[in-house]
C-alpha cells in the first residue's frame, strides 16, 4: 500500500518523474441519499455507473457512506441495519465487485458517526473505530472486502480524541490487515503534514453543499495547498455536486477545477437519473486526464488579479513543454482575462486546446486572452515550442513543514498563508520561525543550466528579523530583514550556486520569528531575466485591460498614452521598471472602478427603461438631464472616488425620480420598484430582518415561528403589487393528505403592512420530475430541500401575489410571517418583486385619444413646447390634454 512508504522517500516520485497512483474516482451515497440508503439503492447506483458509461471513463468506486450501521453485536462487530440492508453488506460488496468496480465503506475515528448526531440515526452511537480499531479493520477489509474507507470525525470530536494519534492507530490497523485500501481522512480542514504518511487523501474543508457559495469557498481554501499534493496523496475537496442545482458554468467550474487540482472525483448525484448535460461533463475524458495525470500534481496559482485566478500545472512530463492552465473567475461579473505565456514559463509559439469544448484554438504567441463569464472557468492544454525556467516562486506555493488548519496557528506557533494586497499575488506566508521545524521550503527550484544565480527574497518586517537559507540541505548564510512595516515588501538578495535540474531552497529561524515572506525570484548572475519577463507580462495585461469597454474614456486615454510610450525600442532599465509599476497601478485602479462601472451600466439600463415608459413631465425632463450629467462625470473618471461619485449621482437620480409625484408610467403601465429592496433574489446573505437561512439562492424558515421582512420608507402614494415565490408546509411531510382532504390550515402569510394573503401550500403544485431526485431533495413527491424548492421557483412555481394601496406618502413593511411555526414546519421563498402604479385619480382629466383621430399641428408638450406629429405621452392639443400612445 502506498501509505506504507516512509517519509524519507516522500518526494522521490516527483524527482524521478515516475507515475503515481491517481486520485480516487467513483460515487458516494451521502450527497443525494444521506443516511436513507438501502441495498437496492447501492446496487442500482453500481448498475448506473456501468450503464451510463461512467465506468468506461475511469469511475470505479461505489462508496457506501453513513447509514448502514445498527449498533454492535455482543462480539463487538458493527451490526448492519436490518431494514436498509437485510442481507448484510457482503452481498453488496460482492455485487459491486462483480461489475468490475471497487467497493467503499464509511466509519468515524471516534465512537459515533455524524449521522447519529445530525440526522437522528441514533443506532450509530457506538459504531466508530475508537476502541475497535483492529476489529473493524478486519471486518471491513478482510471479511467484507471493501477497498476504500472514509473516516469521519464527529465521534472523534465527541470523544475529545487527538487527531494524529487516532487516525494513525486506524492506519496501523488497516496495515495489519495486509489489504490494499484507500484511506480517506475527513477532519474538515487540512489536518497537518503528518496526514501524508498515513492516508491516501484528506478532506480540507467542511462539507460541500449544492450551491455556488460552497464550491467557491472550497476552491478558495484549496488554492494554496498545492505543495501538499505529491506522491499519490491528495487534497480532497469533497464529493461532487455536479448535476444538481448549479448553472452550467458553475458545474463546469466545479468539475474542471476539481480535475486540474487533482481532487478525488466522487460523484454525488443520482447516477440513474442524471441529465444529459452534466453526465457529458462528468465523462469529459480530457478533463479527467488532467485529474488522472501520471505526475499527480495539483495546479498552483500563478496570477491573481481582482477576484480572478490563473492556475497551472505540468502534465505528462515534469518540466516539459506541455502544461494545463485554468482561467478561473469566481466573481459575479464577466471578466476579460489575460495570460502571458511567460507567466506559465512557456516561450515561442504555443498551441492551445480548449478542454471543455474539445477544440484546438490554434497557435498563439506572447499571450492569450478570453472572456470568462461570472462563476466560470476556461481550461486549456498548452503545448509550447520552448520551456522557460520558472523565475518566481510565490511563498503560497511553498511547503510549510508544520502547516495545519485544525487549531489556531498562532497558539501552536505554526506558519500560515495570509492575504495582503501589497504582496505579489495578494498573499504571503507569516508566523514562520520560532523552532527549526516551522520552516518554508521550495522543493523544486528548477534550472536548465548549472550556474550562479541571484535569489531575490521578497520579505517584510516592522522589526529586525533574520532567516537562514538552506540550499540542497546545506546552510548558505543568513539574511536580516527590516522594512519598518508589516506590508512594505522589499527584495533581499543572496547568490546561490544551483545545479542543473531540481534544487531545494529552505528558509528557517529556530531561535525567533521570521519576517513575512512574499516570494523567491531567481535569475542568473549578470542577467535581467526577471525585469524583461515582467515587462512583457505587464505590457500584455495592459493591452487587454485597454480592451475593456466598461472603463471610462479618461482611463482609456491614460492607458493608451502609457502603451505608446512603452513601444519605444530604446527603453532603459529604469523606464521598464517604471512601466511595470505604472501598469500595476492601472490594474489596481481598474480593479477598484470596474465593479462600479458594471453597477453603473445596470443602473443606466434601468434609467433608460424608465425614460422609455414614462409620461412626459417636468420630473422626466429633470431626470433625463441628471442622467446625462452623470454620464459625463463617469466618462472623465479615472479614480475610485470619481467613479463612485458618478454612480451615486445616477442612483440618486433614479430613486428620486421614482419617488417624485410627477413621475408616472403611461396609463396601464408600471414602474419596477424592486430596486428599493435589498437582496430580493436571496443571492446574498443580507437585507432581510428576522434572520432567515440563505442557501441555494433561496431563503428558508424551518421549524419555527418567524417574521421575515424589509421596511421601505418615504414611498409615494400608489398601488403596489408585491410578488414572490414561496411555499409553506405546516408540519412534517404527509404527502399532501391534509391538503387533498381540505383540512390543511395554513396560517403563514405574505404581507404588506396590515394586509396579508396565505402562502401557497407545498402540496398545491405537483412535481412531475420528483422521481429523478433522491431523498435529500424529494420526499413523497414534493420538494424537501432549498435546492429542490429553488428548482421549482426557477420554473415559475409557487407564485404568490398581494396588492396594496398606499393612499398617502408612507412606509411599506413587506415580508412573510407566521406565529404558528414548529413541528417541522417549513417555509421556502425567493424572487421578491415590487411593481408600482399611480393612484387611479392620477390620470383624472386626461383623455386617451382614440384611434383614427387626425393629429393637428397645434400640439404642445406639457411644458409648453411645440411637439412633432410622432410625439408620445401627454400633449396639449387645441387646449385639451390628451395621452398619445
Amino acid at each position: 500500500m502506498k501509505f506504507y512508504i516512509l517519509s524519507i522517500f516522500a518526494f522521490c516520485s516527483l524527482y524521478l518523474n515516475a507515475q503515481v497512483e491517481p486520485p480516487t474516482m467513483g460515487w458516494s451515497s451521502w450527497n443525494t441519499f444521506s443516511v436513507n440508503i438501502s441495498e437496492d439503492i447501492i446496487k442500482g447506483q453500481a448498475d448506473a455507473m456501468v450503464s451510463q458509461g461512467l465506468k468506461d471513463v475511469g469511475y470505479k468506486y461505489i462508496n457506501i457512506d453513513d447509514g448502514f450501521q445498527y449498533g454492535r453485536t455482543a462480539e463487538g462487530k458493527v451490526r448492519i441495519h436490518p431494514q436498509r440492508f437485510p442481507n448484510g453488506l457482503k452481498v453488496i460488496s460482492d455485487y459491486i465487485h462483480s461489475k468490475g468496480l471497487k467497493a467503499g465503506i464509511y466509519s468515524d475515528a471516534g465512537d459515533c458517526t455524524c449521522g447519529s448526531i445530525s440526522n437522528g440515526d441514533t443506532k450509530n452511537t457506538n459504531v466508530g473505530f475508537y476502541g475497535y480499531e483492529q476489529i473493524d479493520a478486519d471486518y471491513y477489509f478482510k471479511e467484507l472486502e471493501f477497498d476504500f474507507i472514509k473516516v469521519d470525525y464527529c465521534g472523534g470530536r465527541h470523544a475529545n480524541l487527538n487527531e494524529q494519534e487516532q487516525y494513525t492507530a486506524i492506519h496501523n490497523a488497516i496495515v495489519n490487515t495486509g489489504k490494499d485500501v484507500r484511506y480517506n481522512l475527513c477532519r474538515w480542514a487540512y489536518p497537518g503534514t503528518w496526514c501524508h504518511d498515513i492516508s491516501t487523501s484528506w478532506r480540507t474543508t467542511g462539507d460541500i453543499y449544492d450551491g455556488w457559495a460552497s464550491v467557491k469557498g472550497i476552491l478558495a481554501e484549496n488554492l494554496y495547498l498545492s505543495a501538499y499534493c505529491y506522491d499519490g496523496c491528495y487534497n480532497d475537496m469533497d464529493m461532487l455536486e455536479v448535476g444538481r442545482s448549479m448553472s452550467e458554468e458553475e458545474d463546469k467550474t466545479h468539475f474542471g477545477m476539481w480535475c486540474i487540482m487533482s481532487s478525488p472525483l466522487l460523484i454525488g448525484c443520482n447516477m440513474s437519473t442524471i441529465k444529459e448535460r452534466p453526465l457529458a461533463l462528468l465523462k469529459n475524458q480530457e478533463l479527467i486526464a488532467l485529474n488522472q495525470d501520471p505526475l499527480g500534481l495539483q495546479a498552483y496559482v500563478v496570477q491573481h488579479i481582482g477576484e480572478t485566478y490563473v492556475l497551472v500545472k505540468d502534465i505528462l512530463t515534469l518540466h516539459g513543454k506541455t502544461r494545463a492552465v485554468a482561467l478561473y473567475n469566481p466573481s459575479d461579473k464577466e471578466v476579460e482575462m489575460c495570460l502571458s505565456f511567460s507567466e506559465v514559463d512557456l516561450g515561442g509559439k504555443v498551441k492551445v486546446r480548449d478542454l471543455f469544448e474539445h477544440q484546438d484554438m490554434g497557435e498563439y504567441e506572447g499571450s492569450l486572452s478570453a472572456i470568462v463569464p461570472a462563476h466560470a472557468t476556461r481550461i486549456y492544454k498548452l503545448e509550447a515550442e520552448n520551456r522557460l525556467d520558472r523565475y518566481i516562486y510565490e511563498a503560497e506555493t511553498a511547503f510549510l513543514h508544520d502547516y495545519q488548519e485544525i487549531y489556531n496557528n498562532q497558539s501552536l506557533g505554526t506558519a500560515d498563508y495570509e492575504s495582503n494586497s501589497a504582496a505579489s499575488g495578494g498573499a504571503f506566508v507569516g508566523w514562520l520561525g520560532g523552532k527549526r521545524s516551522n520552516s518554508l521550503m521550495w522543493k523544486d527550484v528548477y534550472v536548465i543550466e548549472e550556474a550562479d544565480y541571484v535569489a531575490h527574497f521578497s520579505a517584510t518586517s516592522a522589526e529586525t528579523r533574520p532567516f537562514t537559507v538552506v540550499l540542497n540541505g546545506e546552510d548558505c548564510g543568513t539574511i536580516s530583514v527590516m522594512t519598518n512595516s508589516w506590508s512594505s515588501f522589499k527584495e533581499y538578495d543572496m547568490t546561490l550556486h544551483l545545479k542543473a535540474g531540481s534544487n531545494s531552497i529552505e528558509i528557517y529561524n529556530e531561535n525567533g520569528w521570521m519576517p513575512n515572506i512574499d516570494y523567491l525570484s531567481i535569475e542568473k548572475v549578470g542577467e535581467k531575466t526577471v525585469l524583461n519577463r515582467r515587462f512583457d507580462e505587464a505590457l500584455h495585461h495592459l493591452e487587454v485591460l485597454n480592451h475593456n469597454s466598461l472603463l471610462p474614456e479618461k482611463m482609456h486615454q491614460n492607458i493608451e498614452n502609457k502603451l505608446k510610450a512603452a513601444t519605444s525600442d530604446d527603453l532603459t532599465y529604469l523606464a521598464k521598471k517604471t512601466f511595470i509599476t505604472d501598469a500595476g497601478n492601472f490594474q489596481k485602479i481598474a480593479e477598484q472602478i470596474l465593479p462600479l462601472c458594471e453597477d453603473y451600466k445596470v443602473w443606466k439600463e434601468t434609467a433608460q427603461q424608465l425614460i422609455d415608459v414614462s409620461i412626459e413631465s417636468t420630473s422626466l425632463s429633470s431626470f433625463t438631464s441628471k442622467v446625462a450629467r452623470a454620464d459625463q462625470s463617469l466618462s472623465q473618471s479615472n479614480t475610485q472616488t470619481a467613479t463612485e461619485r458618478a454612480l451615486s449621482n445616477l442612483k440618486s437620480a433614479v430613486t428620486t425620480y421614482l419617488k417624485s409625484d410627477g413621475a408616472a408610467p403611461r396609463e396601464g403601465g408600471v414602474f419596477d420598484f424592486t430596486l428599493f429592496l435589498t437582496n430580493p433574489d436571496f443571492s446574498a446573505i443580507n437585507g432581510w430582518q428576522g434572520e432567515p437561512t440563505y442557501r441555494s439562492g433561496c431563503g428558508e424558515e424551518f421549524n419555527k415561528s418567524f417574521d421575515m421582512y424589509q421596511t421601505l420608507t418615504s414611498m409615494r402614494p400608489g398601488v403596489y403589487t408585491i410578488c414572490c415565490n414561496a411555499l409553506y408546509r405546516t408540519g412534517s411531510n404527509d404527502g399532501g393528505a391534509a391538503y387533498k382532504a381540505g383540512r390543511e390550515n395554513i396560517q403563514a402569510y405574505l404581507y404588506v403592512n396590515d394586509k396579508s394573503v396565505k402562502i401557497k401550500s407545498l402540496y398545491s403544485e405537483p412535481w412531475p420530475e420528483a422521481s429523478q431526485y433522491g431523498s435529500v431533495d424529494n420526499q413523497k413527491g414534493y420538494p424537501h430541500s432549498m435546492y429542490a424548492a429553488g428548482l421549482r421557483f426557477a420554473e415559475g412555481c409557487y407564485q404568490n401575489q398581494i396588492e396594496y394601496t398606499l393612499s398617502t406618502k408612507g412606509s411599506l413593511q413587506i415580508g412573510l410571517k407566521t406565529d404558528k411555526g414548529g413541528n417541522e414546519s417549513w417555509c421556502c421563498f425567493d424572487n421578491f418583486t415590487i411593481y408600482y402604479q399611480p393612484l387611479p385619480d392620477f390620470y383624472t382629466g386626461i383623455s386617451t385619444a382614440k384611434e383614427g383621430i387626425k393629429r393637428v399641428s397645434s400640439s404642445y408638450s406639457i411644458q409648453g413646447y411645440k411637439t412633432s406629429r410622432t410625439q408620445q405621452g401627454i400633449i396639449v392639443q387645441n387646449g385639451k390634454k390628451s395621452l398619445w400612445r
